[in-house]
């Protein structure tokens, strides 16, 4: 082994066993399960989907994880869609699942344990969480909200209404979804009780009270049994004792760091000539360089991915595929530029071009690919405090005609601007989040494929 070879493993090595004064946000991945269809219970239960996602967009402000939500309402309401989703989860091991259930509750046979109804099929809770468990996620939430009680206009409205609160609970937020570990499985009452209940249409009593505990502003040593324990007795009170919710698991360890897992630092790609400039960054910077380019090339390599697939899509799902590709970004004004035939570069706004990809085929058949991995560089910090960095990404874009044969093709190098952010309310304990900018092609890089 070589000199220069040795530097790099041990400058890469040197900054992998730092001190780790960081906690990073990944994904918070909702799976919203809600029988918004049924002609006596709908209302409450679309009451309540309203309520929960507002509630995980409030979450992903206050923690930097990036939402992405897959609802299964009115047609998706079944049971193979939720098996579907559950299988194909993308789920990495810092990553935070949110699974909510507002249905009914199926009773039927001598089967053991809740069962939840999905239209003329039913699936049980424990096969639910077992699935989920195996995903290995860093925090599982279930919640299942099943024959639910009447909840009055005023608890929903309570809960809502709290924006000016927002702020002032940041760290409680960061306490419950990135300093927390394990699971939490609650149900919002025993087992076949209280079956013929309905909903109203302000929504539930545990729903409500569940996104009320969330909102106090509470100091604990164990955030989520404070949580969960206050949102189990008001329930219970605000019911006339007639729910009483179920803890199906509690197992969660708090900390005031987390640590990125190093396997996923293996994914990082550095060049050689780069390790000086990264090194000096590095302490001229004072944030980990390694740890964020990690978590950069894992948002890179998602937007890749999905963009390879995008022409397998069918329109119903399209609008949901561009929702959760644009919640990787900073906003939803991102460009990104496009090489042609002729030449010149287009730019567009990017949120539109996705959700024209699948619509532009017609009979020609499109194709994008990756030639070589991508590579995250060039970090800096603006005068407002937030870092900046690029990647870079390899592009291999193909239009065939209905035969297969080549209508166009290129090979072309584009920039992805990157911004770093501390989502912290305490300096002491930054909490990066990396989101994607605008998209550029690398002049002088096309190449056209023949």
């Amino acid at each position: 082994m070589n000199i220069k070879n040795l530097t790099l493993l041990f400058i890469i090595g040197f900054i992998l066993f730092l001190p780790n004064q960081s906690v990073f946000a990944q994904k918070l991945l909702a799976v919203l399960v809600v029988d918004t269809q049924n002609p006596t219970t709908g209302k409450g239960h679309s009451k309540n989907l309203k309520n929960i996602e507002n509630e995980l967009q409030i979450i992903s402000k206050q923690t930097g994880l990036s939402l992405q939500n897959y609802v299964l309402e009115n047609q998706k309401f079944s049971y193979e869609n939720l098996t579907l989703v559950l299988q194909d989860l993308p789920v990495n091991s810092q990553d935070v699942v949110f699974f909510y259930f507002s249905g009914s509750e199926y009773i039927g046979g001598r089967q053991e344990g809740l069962h939840l109804r999905l239209n003329n099929e039913n699936i049980a809770l424990q096969e639910i969480n077992e699935k989920l468990n195996a995903k290995k996620a860093r925090l599982n939430i279930v919640l299942t909200d099943v024959c639910n009680g009447f909840s009055d206009q005023k608890i929903v409205q309570d809960a809502e209404n709290q924006e000016i609160d927002k702020n002032k609970l940041k760290d409680k937020y960061i306490s419950l979804f990135l300093r927390s570990s394990g699971k939490v499985a609650m149900s919002n009452h025993v087992i076949r009780e209280q079956n013929d209940v309905k909903t109203s249409a302000a929504g539930s009593i545990f729903t409500a009270n569940i996104i009320e505990a969330i909102h106090e502003n509470t100091q604990a040593d164990n955030q989520w049994k404070k949580t969960i324990d206050d949102s189990r007795m008001n329930t219970i009170l605000e019911s006339g004792r007639t729910q009483n919710p179920q803890i199906q698991s509690f197992s969660i360890t708090q900390a005031d760091i987390l640590e990125i897992n190093k396997k996923d630092l293996t994914k990082v790609k550095i060049k050689t000539d780069e390790i000086s400039k990264i090194v000096s960054k590095t302490e001229d910077l004072k944030i980990p360089i390694a740890e964020i380019s990690a978590q950069a090339l894992e948002k890179v390599n998602l937007f890749q991915e999905e963009l390879s697939k995008s022409f397998s899509l069918d329109n119903e799902n399209t609008k949901d595929w561009v929702l959760k590709l644009m919640n990787l970004f900073v906003d939803r004004q991102r460009t990104i530029e496009l090489s042609s035939s002729s030449g010149k570069l287009n730019k567009k706004n990017l949120e539109n071009y996705l959700g024209t990809l699948q619509s532009s085929q017609n009979d020609q058949k499109i194709q994008i690919q990756w030639y070589k991995p991508a590579e995250i560089g060039n970090f800096s910090k603006q005068s407002n405090g937030i870092y900046k960095a690029e990647a870079k990404i390899f592009q291999e874009y193909k239009k065939l005609d209905s035969n297969g044969k080549l209508i166009y093709g290129d090979r072309v190098e584009k920039k992805v601007s990157l911004q770093i952010k501390n989502v912290s309310s305490d300096l002491q304990k930054p909490i990066w989040n990396i989101f994607l900018g605008n998209i550029s092609v690398v002049q002088g890089s096309i190449e056209l494929l023949k």
